[in-house]
């Protein structure tokens, strides 16, 4: 109505100059030609505004579905990747366990020594050890694989998985390990239907997370691809021992072991690591998310709860400079005391689950010797909390 009247006033004013006169018809003739032209025009513009939204509509959804294909290929490729890593790095492994194998049987002690020095050299560590009169920590963890591990049989009795269990009820009592379901020689012996639903099955052997399966629905579960890959875990040159001459893990004889199930260890912060030197814990690490798919992590502390700074190889560590005093933790101590009683130093892993503590394993080279410590002289402060001066002056005397 308004552009209406604009037009009325508007030609009024030009047929005034002009002195033309139109009577009332012919005027309203004319601002209707005008009216009907503008909307016509207006039509127009809005049929051009229409198509490109609907240009555009149609682009958007053109390059989603190419984003989409994008994405795709990109998984697609990533997935390949990874499966390929997975193969290579199986492949390496496999080479790497048998070679060691090979060595150890043939007797060739001094290749051990010199394999050792080039894994531990092929990783990220800034220098090369010193195996004859060790400083750092992961030198003296080496230093004790070689010569100290292998002759001490309660550390062989701690090393498998099942007797474990044993030694912890010596030293605590009743129910601080999972409970244990069944112990087979071999895959053929396994049957299946007097195992329950959910468990979790590995070696007595392994270590370091590996040759191990978290069954969560024995229905779904693909037994002959996991009775293969079991197989061969328990081939003799798999044993973790042949990783890095191990000596915690040597002379080991391969069984399978069933545990229960406890769904509470996937959680968060469910994986308390205490570094114990001759009985007493000085620092510890909280593994998270561990059993979970998300991104791993690992965080040193002391005993007073503050993060120590410590990059341990290329794990995502916490960055908050200190957590507040973990439930049970004055119980985990205590056990963590009892537990590495007697030892130079002992790793002791501990699994709160709401009001109980289980004990997980205790790992007496963390690492396996070759790990990253970040900066490098938290190699060496470690290295100093572990004394082993009384154990090789013995190991000395002995070779004289």
């Amino acid at each position: 109505m308004k552009l209406f009247k604009y037009e009325k006033e508007k030609y009024k004013k030009v047929l005034y100059l002009f002195g033309i006169k139109f009577t009332k018809t012919d005027k309203y003739a004319i601002l209707t030609d005008k009216y009907s032209s503008l909307t016509d025009k207006y039509s127009t513009l809005t049929d051009k505004v229409n198509n490109l939204i609907d240009k555009n509509k149609n682009l958007e959804q053109e390059l989603s579905d190419k984003t989409n294909t994008l994405l795709g290929a990109d998984k697609i490729i990533e997935k390949k990747l990874n499966y390929n890593t997975m193969i290579l790095t199986k492949e390496k492994n496999r080479f790497r366990y048998t070679i060691n194998y090979l060595v150890e049987k043939l007797g060739f002690e001094d290749i051990k020594e010199i394999i050792i020095r080039q894994r531990f050299m092929f990783g990220d560590n800034v220098y090369n050890p010193n195996l004859k009169n060790p400083k750092s920590f992961n030198e003296k963890i080496l230093w004790l694989c070689l010569h100290y591990y292998n002759e001490n049989p309660e550390i062989a009795r701690i090393g498998n998985k099942i007797t474990f269990k044993d030694f912890v009820k010596e030293r605590l009592g009743e129910g601080y390990t999972v409970p244990l379901i069944k112990v087979y020689d071999k895959v053929e012996d396994i049957n299946y239907d007097e195992l329950p639903n959910q468990f979790v099955i590995k070696t007595n052997w392994g270590g370091d997370g590996t040759q191990v399966k978290i069954i969560k629905d024995k229905s779904k579960t693909d037994i002959k691809k996991l009775n293969s890959e079991m197989k061969e875990w328990l081939m003799i040159w798999n044993g973790i021992y042949y990783y890095n001459f191990n000596g915690a893990y040597k002379n080991i004889e391969p069984k399978l072991l069933i545990e229960k199930y406890i769904d509470e260890f996937d959680r968060d912060d469910s994986d308390y690591k205490f570094f114990c030197f001759k009985g007493e814990p000085k620092l510890f690490y909280i593994a998270n998310n561990w059993g979970t798919a998300k991104q791993k992590k690992l965080t040193y502390y002391n005993m007073n709860f503050e993060n120590l700074n410590i990059q341990y190889n290329n794990f995502i560590r916490n960055k908050e400079s200190k957590i507040e005093k973990p439930i049970l933790f004055d119980e985990m101590v205590q056990i963590a005391r009892k537990l590495s009683k007697g030892f130079p130093f002992v790793r002791v892993d501990l699994n709160p689950v709401k009001d109980k503590i289980y004990a997980g394993e205790l790992t007496f080279t963390p690492g396996g010797g070759i790990s990253t410590y970040n900066p490098v002289e938290w190699d060496y402060k470690l290295g100093e909390m572990l004394d082993i001066s009384d154990i090789i002056e013995e190991y000395n005397n002995r070779k004289k």
